[in-house]
């Protein structure tokens, strides 16, 4: 699992739109607590990762990053099958993305674009958000927080309604 914690800090140090890494110990314990969606390649490397997580009555997915050698293969489609699998069909579950390639996999995957989630759950992100972004100011992760507000109004929201499954 080491090797899978070394894999995922180096794909969330690279991609700026993520949430920044943990130590390579806290990933690794984070990898095998079972709750990330993994895919991995014929000969066991981990190549593709997702988070789901808990936000009021329904979920979020997050953290999707797939290994740059292997994108157009599919593995988004994957990763968010597993999630919607994953999440059941009584929960809405619900993702930020501002790539075309996660957008086209959500749509796929019955997930509508919208605007907004509710008072609550737009409450809920808000704090989230702002939690994160001091915790990046205070890690000194400057590039990646002025990255993150520099693209805020590209990000769009898709749902996947339990209602609609």
């Amino acid at each position: 699992m080491t090797r899978d914690a070394e894999w995922l800090v180096s794909m969330l140090t690279a991609e700026l739109d993520l949430r920044p890494p943990r130590s390579i110990e806290a990933e690794r314990v984070r990898l095998e607590s079972g709750k990330p969606i993994l895919l991995r390649d014929e000969a066991g490397r981990l190549v593709a990762h997702g988070s789901l997580r808990r936000l009021g009555r329904g979920w979020e997915l997050v953290t999707l990053v797939v290994e740059p050698s292997r994108r157009g293969e599919g593995l988004s489609h994957r990763l968010v099958e597993a999630a919607v699998e994953r999440v059941g069909s009584t929960a809405t579950l619900h993702s930020w993305t501002k790539s075309p390639a996660l957008a086209k996999s959500l749509l796929d995957a019955g997930f509508r674009r919208t605007r907004w989630l509710g008072l609550a759950v737009g409450a809920h992100l808000s704090l989230l958000s702002a939690t994160r972004g001091v915790a990046q100011l205070l890690r000194l992760e400057w590039r990646r927080t002025a990255h993150q507000i520099i693209n805020l109004g590209r990000y769009k929201l898709y749902v996947l309604d339990s209602k609609k499954r």
